[in-house]
């Protein structure tokens, strides 16, 4: 069902939803991840035995060392772009752009059948969403409520463990189809094949030499498809211009409310 972003804090909400929605759309797509609330260790230690951990589990599965050590290095990090294009099997395209600079400050656009339809700027804790009538933004300025944003793989984790405990006729597999080029890389490329979601196709590619992940596509039986692209680079995030200031900021339980309407429209 195709929504209008508003002028007030329900805009800011369907902004939100949409990038949430895309991420799950990226996380059923890409198969090979399953999605975790984790608490990250500041220990490198620790990490470091973790990392190490999945290697084990992947190698034990697959004796692939590309893809094995691809499973220690998903994680995006640092300065970057994320494009995620959503095409349906009628062909009307959905984009979602999403530029972050490393320091928890990012810029996102939306786009449908390539015309925006949706801007908001999170920078130095202040968020900006953009109205999209008449080109201004309206500021939510920052507070102990507002919610942070993460990486698109912030969440993500390669559970190889898990898939072990599974009988191999249910178990994900991958296929190596060579190398492509990915942006100005050239990455390894495989077919995630998941006996859950038969009839459709996904594939990822990852650097071979950063083992980073740059792509993903996801075909669904019914045509349509899904595509997301990561590019790295310095990310300059500025404060936009008009702005108008906000009548009143919701409160934490005010925005996890309408992100459940949002979602359930």
């Amino acid at each position: 069902m195709k929504k209008s972003l508003h002028t007030d804090s329900r805009g800011i909400v369907h902004i939100m939803a949409i990038a949430i929605v895309v991420v799950l759309v990226a996380i059923g797509g890409v198969g090979y991840m399953v999605y975790k609330n984790q608490k990250k260790s500041s220990s490198s230690a620790s990490n470091t035995a973790a990392t190490n951990a999945i290697g084990d589990e992947c190698n034990k599965l697959y004796k692939d060392k590309d893809l094995c050590k691809f499973s220690s290095h998903y994680d995006i990090k640092g300065a970057y772009t994320a494009t995620f294009t959503s095409t349906d099997k009628d062909g009307k395209a959905t984009e979602f752009t999403s530029a972050v600079d490393g320091k928890d400050n990012s810029s996102t656009t939306t786009k449908e059948g390539g015309k925006e339809s949706g801007a908001f700027i999170m920078l130095n804790g202040d968020t900006y969403m953009k109205d999209e009538g008449d080109g201004s933004w309206i500021k939510y300025p920052k507070g102990p409520d507002v919610p942070k944003t993460d990486t698109p793989t912030s969440n993500l984790k390669v559970d190889f463990k898990d898939e072990g405990t599974k009988p191999e006729a249910s178990r994900i597999t991958y296929k190596k189809l060579g190398k492509e080029s990915c942006a100005k890389l050239n990455c390894f490329k495989y077919q995630v094949i998941d006996p859950a979601q038969p009839g459709t196709t996904s594939i990822i590619w990852f650097g071979d030499k950063d083992y980073t992940l740059h792509k993903w596509s996801f075909t669904d039986k019914d045509g349509s498809k899904s595509v997301g692209e990561f590019t790295f680079g310095a990310i300059n995030i500025t404060v936009p211009s008009p702005v108008k200031d906000a009548p009143s900021v919701p409160n934490a339980a005010e925005l996890q409310n309408m992100i459940d309407q949002a979602q359930a429209q």
